[in-house]
């Protein structure tokens, strides 16, 4: 037996020596070679347009070309590859079937990047979601060391709270100011009292610009976006830090998911990136898509087709031609592979979620030919049709959400037969009902405004038939016996106002007439007890702002920043309001673009607990009034103490100055005059006089 195996290794040693001479032996035959038979035969070495798919599924040779075929449809919208040997699926020897691994050998190298980039995570089934990587990657990972070294730890670094700002001791809110060359943040309490936050400092030192161009808060307002002409910077934290810069050139306009996960943005243009999704975590592009735009019928202008966020980020959906493209996030693949169908759709709204259940989605379509205009909402994903409306004589559709997705309003302007007379139905579906039930109102009047209370079941309608005197018309779901049915309440006739303006928390509404056409009159409404607070004119206004907290309101009038001139530049400016009409700050500023409300995030309490809390508001006034009273008191007292150290340092430079004079010039004086004069030859009186700044008459009604 020991003989046998030493035959064996020694066999075995010979047959080693054997394969190694041959190797020496044909290593030297290609060294013999010439350089021109080196060139011809040399392998091309350069991987980087190869990159590999895997996790395919694995077929014989009777499904081989279907497969194929399925991966050339995929990647030949990526780039160009070679038709004969840019695909290579190797087949297993052994079970004469597919490995579940391709080769694809792109034209240019960053072809095969987007194809990594666009295809890894691509789900082609439930079972098969394809991986793809550069293959010069794959080398890498074959390279790897066998024992595993641990890394160093890297030492640990707190990152700055994105919502430290709500935890203000005084609960104060924010709002930044574009005016000029200048952008600024400010703090500002319930009486309008400003403190500046930031301006820019930091940035100024460097002889940089903190902003070129608009500035825009994210939806919960935990970054303030600044435009600029080479794309986008976030900033926030404690100390407004650069928390991320999105290079795209000449961005117009920026749509922040619900979530503050993700952002869209438009830049206008023409070309495959005219749209950029990117993930706000990494800082990274997820998809970028061309600039779209759909044609309509004749007569009506063309549509530019824009992103749309849900309210849980899971989805983002564009309007397309005959059809609605919804993607999912993070992976940017079209919802179940295919896109919603929609003869003809012109718009589409996702309904806000008030329940965490799936999402809704509601869009409408024109008549076209012997078919009615309709208007649909869905569920997502199942698609599920929960409610289909049929229309006839249809002009035009604007979808109108509540703020908690339980209604849905259709304002629908529609035409006589003759399409010489216009008059508008209001189509309102009760979209957290089980049957989904749809009311109508119609108005034969023209209709300028409609808007819902934000916490509540009322909305408003100006209508009316005039150009400066209109109507404000208010209505409610829950009227009747059992609070389920659609009631007129109350009628204001005659008012000088086309738009509405709702407070956050509900109940407080101003109407106020804005635009060139009126002077820019403001009402204050308390709804609920049918009352108006007073009424005030901010002359020029074109914007109204409520703050988050409805406490205040301001009135604008700005300009757009790329206009070189303006017609009211001596009016621009602003002014807030409390809650009430009574007038707190007034600023003018003669370049002023921009003001605008820190948002803050939905609130924890569910729609009971706040009802609760607001019922029990009296127990906690006293704690509150107490506060504010120290507050008061304290910054009364710090005054009092600065105009005491203010009249001490007055009283010490007087009694300085006569030390002075007694010392260095009185002896003077005495020896020019011969002699010292008598005190009291002379008198001293004390005289007060008042002026008046300003005055001011205001009429409460």
């Amino acid at each position: 037996m020991a003989d046998e195996e030493d035959f064996n290794m020694e066999a075995a040693r010979q047959e080693i020596n054997d394969i190694k001479a041959q190797l020496e032996t044909d290593y030297a035959d290609y060294c013999e070679r010439d350089e021109d038979e080196d060139e011809d035969t040399m392998l091309n070495q350069d991987f980087r347009t190869c990159v590999v798919v895997d996790n395919l599924p694995i077929v014989d040779k009777a499904k081989y070309s279907k497969l194929l075929g399925v991966l050339k449809k995929i990647y030949s919208q990526i780039g160009q590859l070679d038709p004969e040997f840019g695909y290579t699926m190797p087949i297993d020897e052994k079970t004469d079937k597919t490995m579940g691994f391709a080769f694809l050998d792109f034209a240019t190298a960053d072809e095969a990047k987007k194809a990594v980039a666009n295809t890894n995570g691509w789900k082609l089934d439930k079972k098969h979601i394809f991986r793809v990587n550069m293959y010069d990657d794959l080398q890498k990972f074959g390279n790897l060391e066998d024992s595993y070294v641990e890394p160093a730890a890297k030492k640990f670094e707190s990152l700055d709270d994105p919502y430290s700002w709500l935890s203000d001791p005084e609960s104060r809110d924010q709002y930044v100011l574009r005016w000029d060359m200048e952008t600024e943040i400010f703090w500002t309490k319930a009486d309008a009292t400003a403190a500046l936050d930031y301006g820019g400092g930091r940035e100024k030192e460097m002889g940089k610009t903190w902003c070129e161009l608009y500035v825009q808060w994210s939806t919960q307002g935990s970054y303030l976006a600044t435009y600029h002409r080479q794309g986008i910077a976030l900033w926030g934290a404690t100390d407004w830090k650069k928390l991320g810069r999105f290079a795209h050139n000449s961005v117009k306009h920026i749509e922040f998911s619900p979530k503050e996960n993700y952002m869209a943005t438009y830049n206008d243009q023409e070309g495959d990136k005219a749209w950029i999704i990117w993930n706000l975590a990494n800082g990274k592009p997820m998809r970028a898509f061309p600039r779209l735009t759909i044609d309509t019928e004749e007569g009506s202008p063309p549509v530019t087709s824009m992103f749309k966020w849900s309210p849980d980020d899971k989805y983002i959906a564009r309007l397309g031609k005959d059809v609605i493209t919804i993607y999912e996030t993070p992976s940017m693949q079209l919802l179940e592979k295919r896109s919603l169908k929609a003869p003809a759709v012109r718009d589409f709204q996702w309904g806000p979620m008030d329940d965490g259940g799936a999402p809704k989605l509601a869009f409408w379509a024109p008549e076209r030919g012997n078919a009615p205009a309709c208007v649909s909402l869905l569920e997502l994903p199942s698609r599920n049709v929960l409610r289909t409306k049929n229309l006839v004589n249809v002009n035009s559709c604007k979808l109108h959400w509540h703020p908690d997705g339980k209604y849905l309003c259709v304002k629908v302007v529609r035409h006589t037969k003759s399409k010489k007379t216009m008059y508008t139905n209001f189509e309102v579906f009760r979209a957290c009902d089980k049957e989904v039930a749809v009311e109508g109102l119609e108005m034969k009047e023209r209709v300028v405004a409609f808007a819902w209370e934000p916490k509540g079941d009322r909305f408003a309608i100006i209508h009316g038939d005039g150009n400066l005197k209109l109507n404000v018309s208010f209505y409610t779901m829950t009227g009747g016996k059992g609070r389920n049915e659609f009631n007129l309440i109350r009628k204001l006739e005659g008012k000088a106002v086309n738009n509405l303006f709702w407070s956050p928390q509900g109940n407080h509404l101003i109407i106020a007439g804005l635009g060139d056409n009126f002077t820019g009159n403001v009402e204050f409404w308390n709804v609920d007890e049918d009352q108006m607070y007073c009424e005030k004119e901010h002359f020029k206004c074109n914007e109204i702002q409520w703050d988050p907290s409805g406490r205040m309101v301001t009135t604008i009038t700005g300009q757009p920043l790329e206009g070189a001139y303006y017609k009211y530049t001596m009016d621009n400016g602003f002014a807030i309001w409390s809650f009430q009409g009574k007038r707190l700050l007034q600023e003018k500023k003669e370049k002023f673009y921009q003001f605008s409300w820190r948002p803050r995030p939905v609130s924890g309490l569910s729609d009971a607990e706040q009802k609760k809390v607001i019922k029990n508001l009296k127990k906690y006034q006293e704690k509150y009034q107490s506060y504010d009273q120290e507050k008061k008191r304290a910054a009364h007292e710090a005054r009092l103490n600065e105009q005491r150290e203010i009249r001490k340092q007055f009283k010490d430079k007087v009694a300085a100055r006569k030390a002075e004079y007694i010392r260095d010039f009185l002896p003077i004086i005495e020896a020019l005059r011969g002699g010292a004069e008598d005190p009291s030859k002379y008198r001293i009186t004390e005289q007060t006089v008042e002026t008046v700044i300003s005055a001011e008459e205001e009429i409460m009604k």
